[in-house]
């Protein structure tokens, strides 16, 4: 009896053992082959730009974490010495202007690309918006967006460099009216420069103004130009404005997912070759 019980023992524990085993492959065979695929899944539900109610929809169209911009400036202290050619330039640095940069895309619409009969949603068609908002709190002490700033005239500092680079009869007419502009005070090399508009509200003044309203440069110029003359931000406060994207949805073939496919200045210049995209200009 004593052999009966030890070997009904034995068979017990070992038919136990061989069950954990194979649970053990068993769940060691659908880590490798079921889990990942089950993963994949999951994230593929979550980040499906085809569901408004997906967080990865969600967080496409508008990032949940706001960008801090921020902008430090070096302000020429001797620029009445540098112009007279005594000294080199002394810099002074102010800042940093901090800013907040929130995105969201918008006009948004899905296509098939050239075959209509699919009605699958393969491309999403968005412009991106940007705005952005002064933060005092995060910038430096006491600055405000009406701080002023003397620094080099970049509009000026351009519009020569230009001139130098036409030569000829042209670039010298160009150079003596700079020089004219510079005598008679019109403008300055090294000029007073308020933050805000240097930023984003425009310089209408000086160089800037002469080069919108001259025949020779006023179909010319780039998009920092605008109705309100030159800004660096200038085209990028709340507009989309070059800033309109084709992309893949993932529908089709998820490696393309997000995937930018076209671009253009606006919704009905989308360009695949960008060789033949063009930008804005404040004259269209």
């Amino acid at each position: 009896h004593f052999y009966k019980r030890v070997m009904k023992a034995w068979c017990i524990w070992g038919s136990v053992a061989g069950l954990g085993l194979v649970l053990v492959v068993a769940g060691i065979v659908a880590g490798w082959a079921v889990g990942p695929s089950i993963v994949e899944s999951l994230v593929h539900e979550q980040m499906d730009l085809t569901d408004q109610e997906t967080d990865g929809y969600k967080y496409f169209i508008e990032p949940p974490v706001p960008v801090m911009v921020k902008f430090t400036f070096f302000e020429v202290s001797n620029h009445k010495e540098v112009i007279a050619g005594t000294q080199k330039p002394f810099l002074t640095e102010r800042g940093p202007y901090t800013y907040q940069e929130d995105m969201v895309k918008k006009d948004l619409k899905w296509s098939n690309g050239s075959d209509a009969s699919n009605d699958t949603k393969q491309f999403l068609e968005f412009g991106q918006y940007k705005t952005y908002t002064f933060l005092p709190n995060n910038s430096c002490t006491g600055c405000t967006e009406d701080d002023q700033v003397r620094m080099l005239n970049m509009p000026l500092a351009g519009l020569m460099a230009k001139f130098v680079e036409l030569g000829g009869y042209g670039g010298q007419g160009g150079l003596n009216a700079v020089e004219t502009m510079l005598k008679n005070g019109t403008d300055e090399l090294f000029a007073l420069t308020t933050v805000g508009d240097f930023l984003f509200r425009g310089i209408k003044t000086g160089a800037a103004e002469w080069m919108m309203i001259n025949g020779l440069t006023s179909n010319r110029l780039p998009p920092v130009f605008r109705e309100n003359g030159f800004a660096l931000f200038n085209g990028k406060q709340d507009t989309s404005e070059n800033e309109c994207y084709q992309v893949e949805t993932g529908q089709e073939d998820w490696e393309q997912h997000t995937v930018i496919t076209k671009w253009g200045k606006d919704s009905q210049s989308l360009r695949e070759d960008l060789s033949e995209a063009k930008t804005c200009t404040w004259t269209g």
